[in-house]
């Protein structure tokens, strides 16, 4: 654990030496006009570090460093970002910098778990922050703590290696710790953030209350405003959530990190427990009618209060990213203002994306009733007795798990998607394409659709914040921009900030963009290869379904469970959105099957999992009906895959991967009947949707990734 940090002596880097590079002149330009802008001086750091100049600014070194570290850092004046790096000795376990406000304790940065889908964050780490919210010399918290097991990531297993319960975590080879002296680029080159709130208000009293919703349910909410008695009414910020009751073992006001964050920058905050969830009575409907209803009318309740200067901001990650959502489809006046992070905007897209039941839709319903059971504010007995008696929905977990994954009325009213165009409020949302729980799948239909302020942040990271510099500037600065009524510049914000792999960057108005254009691959299935269009596809394949994650000796003996197919580009394939697969099979043996399609990239030195996607072969003419296949049917069946940015370079192998899903492909997964699969080249295709040449830029300092595989 370091301590004794100082003002060091400044060690010069010896820049003479990228002379050959970029030119000694270059050089000493950059020196000096970091130099002029960040005082090296005024760094503090342990005994033992290193402090260096560099381009950017400043960087403070440590090296053989015994983990886990946990240290205060002053901010220095003149530092626009912080930038941790953190590098283990041991390159296949994984490392977590994290970046906090010292006294709030919400994070400034926090790194996600994997790159992609089965590239884990080994070895090196980057967790990268924005100093604008903070003011002049603000304390910040570094934690730096190592995972007791390898992060190699697998979708069987989304919740990798969570920080280690041992003292044992090994020791950091190098931790540097940039400040960075320009960071204004990238969306915060659009937003006057000298506009941005400062946190200037002591934290008031917190109360309590339980608020009456439509069917006389009591929704349990807390209330905590500034120590400022200036003020009569403030605008609000409010979370509704069903994940309080962990909270409360510590604590009597719960999300404490939220609170001190937005009240202390003017703002009431308000913490609501869903229906029945926490403190709330009533059934929980997981996103149903009265859970919706109920967002609404807690807006209208805040409104009506005192505290309140009627304008109220929501926002959340997951769950609690999907309240927002459900209060803005009904436009309640008085919500100006949500950021959903991870929010499920469409419940059957979550539960069975392509029609095939998965893993979030066993584990949510049950998860949820337990939660739930767990209760503070209802006997557990007797809420366990209402739900077997049908006064909740007995039939969630059953339908979540139906294997007919049917499209119905309950999926229809829990489509927010499709009431894009009721939303009023400012939409600012957050969505990973490898989250491995609420799909990159749900902005399908919703971004593009909403016709109010927005700003979508879009990535390579998983069930999270954005992870990018910029993250929390942004939510803050949407809040002060719509809520609090400041000018930041985000009046006519219409913007979706991209990131791809490679350090790549775009901005653009539309997500996915509808720009890209179809480019088509045919399989030529007894050479295992795809050729480009305008070939067409020819031969066959069978495919083995073994209905079971334990298959291999069942296929040695009668045959393959999978196919690859592949083919070396001859030009570099930009993928942006949603790719399809054309399935033309026979099933024989079943009346039914899921089928799995991997896209991987191979460049030579890794094989990387780029999205993959399923479908229900009896889901063929739609998901609103289960039509088993008749013997011997041959139909023509599509594959979606998850949308996301990717970028083949020419020379790259692209290959297609398609199989029968087994319990391996998600966690808790349901795998299908068995059967044998007989895949046709004459009417299958894969089409990508790809972007022009120039699509891209660099990515900004100010929207650098907080991952960085080592």
């Amino acid at each position: 654990m370091m301590r004794g940090w100082r003002l060091a002596t400044l060690t010069v880097l010896a820049l003479a030496a990228l002379a050959g590079c970029i030119g000694t002149d270059e050089v000493l330009d950059r020196q000096s006009a970091a130099t002029d802008a960040l005082d090296p001086t005024d760094v503090e750091a342990p005994d033992e570090a290193e402090i260096e100049e560099t381009e950017e600014g400043v960087r403070v070194l440590l090296e053989a460093v015994e983990l886990p570290i946990e240290h205060e850092i002053q901010v220095p004046e003149d530092a626009e970002m912080v930038r941790v790096t953190a590098h283990h000795a041991d390159e296949d376990r994984a490392i977590f910098p994290v970046l906090e406000h010292a006294d709030t304790g919400h994070h400034r940065c926090y790194p996600s778990i994997a790159e992609a889908w089965n590239v884990g964050v080994n070895g090196t780490t980057t967790c990268a922050a924005l100093t604008a919210l903070d003011g002049d010399n603000a304390t910040w918290k570094l934690s730096v703590n190592a995972a007791t097991t390898s992060t190699d990531f697998l979708v069987s297993t989304p919740v990798v290696s969570a920080f280690p319960q041992s003292s044992d975590q090994g020791v950091a080879e190098r931790v540097a710790i940039d400040f960075v002296a320009d960071a204004d680029d990238g969306l915060v080159d659009e937003i006057d953030t000298e506009a941005l709130s400062e946190p200037h208000h002591e934290v008031g009293d917190t109360s309590f209350h339980e608020v009456e919703s439509h069917d006389g349910s009591q929704l349990w909410v807390q209330v905590t405003t500034p120590a400022d008695d200036a003020h009569e009414a403030y605008p609000t910020v409010m979370v509704s959530t069903p994940y309080t009751t962990g909270d409360r073992q510590t604590s009597e006001r719960v999300y404490e990190d939220y609170v001190k964050e937005f009240v202390q920058r003017g703002y009431a905050v308000v913490i609501a427990d869903v229906r029945g969830f926490g403190r709330s009575d009533g059934c929980m409907e997981v996103w149903g009618p009265n859970e919706q209803a109920d967002q609404a009318e807690l807006v209208d309740w805040i409104t009506d209060q005192d505290f309140s200067d009627g304008k109220v901001g929501m926002t959340g990650v997951s769950y609690p990213g999907t309240t927002p959502i459900q209060a803005a489809v009904q436009a309640p006046e008085g919500l100006e203002a949500v950021v959903s992070i991870a929010g499920v905007l469409n419940a059957y897209k979550d539960w069975h994306f392509g029609g095939v039941p998965n893993g979030e839709s066993i584990g949510s319903p049950i998860g949820y009733q337990t939660i739930g059971l767990t209760a503070t504010g209802e006997d557990p007995i007797e809420r366990a007795t209402d739900q077997a008696n049908g006064v909740c929905d007995p039939s969630l977990v059953a339908r979540a798990n139906d294997p007919r994954a049917v499209h119905d009325e309950f999926y229809e009213v829990r489509n927010f998607t499709a009431r894009a165009d009721e939303v009023e409020a400012a939409v600012m949302v957050e969505h990973g394409y490898n989250d491995v729980n609420v799909k990159s799948a749900m902005q399908l239909d919703w971004f593009n659709d909403l016709d109010v302020p927005k700003v979508g942040m879009f990535g390579n990271w998983h069930h999270q914040w954005a992870a990018r510099a910029d993250e929390v500037t942004m939510r803050v600065a949407w809040m002060d921009q719509f809520v609090k009524g400041e000018n930041l510049g985000l009046a006519n914000a219409s913007t979706a900030s991209v990131t791809a792999n490679g350090d790549r960057y775009r901005e653009t108005n539309a997500w996915p963009d509808p720009a890209a254009e179809p480019q088509g691959f045919a399989p030529d299935l007894d050479e295992r290869s795809l050729q480009a269009e305008p070939a067409e596809g020819s031969g066959e394949a069978q495919i083995l379904l073994t209905g079971t994650s334990n298959a291999e000796p069942l296929a040695r003996a009668a045959g393959e469970t999978s196919i690859e197919l592949s083919t070396t580009l001859n030009e570099t394939v930009r993928v942006a959105g949603q790719p399809y697969l054309s399935l033309d099979v026979t099933l024989e043996g079943a009346e039914n099957a899921y089928v799995g399609a991997d896209l991987l990239h191979d460049d030579g030195d890794h094989v990387q999992r780029v999205t993959f996607g399923w479908t229900n072969l009896a889901h063929r003419g739609s998901h609103d009906s289960y039509e088993p296949l008749q013997p011997g049917e041959r139909v023509t069946v599509p594959l979606p895959f998850l949308p996301g940015e990717h970028v083949f370079e020419e020379g790259d192998e692209l290959r297609l991967v398609v199989q029968g899903v087994t319990e391996e492909d998600w966690f808790k997964y349901r795998p299908g009947q068995p059967g044998q699969l007989v895949l046709h080249g004459e009417g299958t295709q894969l089409t990508l949707s790809t972007l022009d040449e120039g699509a891209y830029e660099a990515t900004p300092t100010s929207a650098t990734p907080t991952q960085l595989s080592g």
